[in-house]
């Protein structure tokens, strides 16, 4: 039976797989040498114990860890399996993929020891997040797109309807930016429309959202406002903001903006209505004179030409 255990634990170390042993009447655990060096550990730089892997699961993932352990140990899933971060000697963290299963158990049935693996799975978490990034967010600013951003809006509202507040929606237009990009080409374009999106985090709190539609059109999300002049005061900075000069490389530039704001739920409880309001309050401020900032107003059906 040793020299069976011996081999299989040479052939899951082979495999680049480290193994844990824990004894659930002492709480203590074996990590295997894999194990260790996975985390940057060498060979007795931890005790055997429970509390060893415990304190370095990250606790954003420490719950979810727990739970799906004690779920296997009360029997209620054929074996144990998470996804969790793991604190390295070095402070850093990396994803772990960890399975395991009750091995031995007493003669009433209760679990005496589970054994199981880790592999680092920090690589392909990552591939994924990047993935996930590139599917919400615009690839030439880094803002969330059309996507994300309407999961954002369905949130906002669904968050003022529990506190009884107010969500602002802006939708913002560069104004003659075509003639910027056709006389100085699209490589100018795109450091403006950078530093453009730039320049509208930083004027924005963290709870709200900037996004990119596409072209030169940027939406942005103001939740919990109280009112209508909360948002004006947004809406002018933003305006003020965009209309600064850009220096960009040898060339300063300038460029303004219209911007069209609607309010939830005052002018629309729907995404689409939303946006479609704003975008009829911006095109009222592009005929009004461009470089402006106008609400929806009922009965107005301002649009492009």
């Amino acid at each position: 039976m040793r020299r069976s255990e011996e081999r299989g634990q040479f052939a899951l170390e082979g495999s680049d797989l480290g193994v844990w042993d824990w004894n659930l009447l002492t709480n203590d655990v074996y990590f295997s040498p894999r194990w260790l060096e996975m985390l940057g550990y060498g060979p007795g730089e931890l005790r055997e114990r429970f509390s060893e892997w415990y304190d370095r699961v990250h606790p954003e993932d420490r719950e979810h860890a727990v739970k799906e352990t004690q779920r296997h140990i009360r029997g209620e899933t054929p074996f144990y399996e998470a996804r969790h971060r793991l604190r390295c000697k070095d402070g850093s963290y990396k994803w772990i993929l960890s399975r395991g299963k009750v091995m031995s158990r007493n003669a009433e049935g209760k679990p005496l020891r589970i054994v199981g693996t880790h592999r680092d799975i920090t690589e392909q978490v990552q591939v994924e997040e990047s993935l996930r990034h590139a599917g919400t967010h615009d690839p030439l600013t880094g803002l969330p797109n059309r996507t994300l951003f309407n999961d954002h809006l369905l949130l906002a509202m669904a968050q003022a309807r529990r506190n009884k507040t107010v969500v602002a929606v802006i939708f913002l237009d560069l104004d003659d930016f075509k003639e910027i990009n056709d006389a100085l080409g699209h490589d100018v374009g795109d450091l403006l429309l950078k530093a453009v999106s730039k320049r509208l985090k930083k004027e924005v709190r963290e709870v709200d959202t900037v996004a990119r539609m596409g072209g030169d059109e940027f939406t942005l999300i103001l939740p919990g406002l109280h009112d209508r002049k909360d948002a004006e005061q947004v809406a002018e900075r933003i305006r003020e903001a965009v209309a600064r000069p850009y220096s960009l490389g040898d060339r300063v530039l300038e460029v303004s903006a219209s911007l069209g704001v609607s309010l939830y739920p005052l002018d629309g409880r729907d995404v689409r209505t939303l946006m479609k309001r704003a975008d009829m309050a911006m095109y009222r401020a592009k005929n009004d004179g461009r470089n402006l900032w106008r609400f929806w107003e009922e009965n107005t059906e301002t649009s492009p030409e």
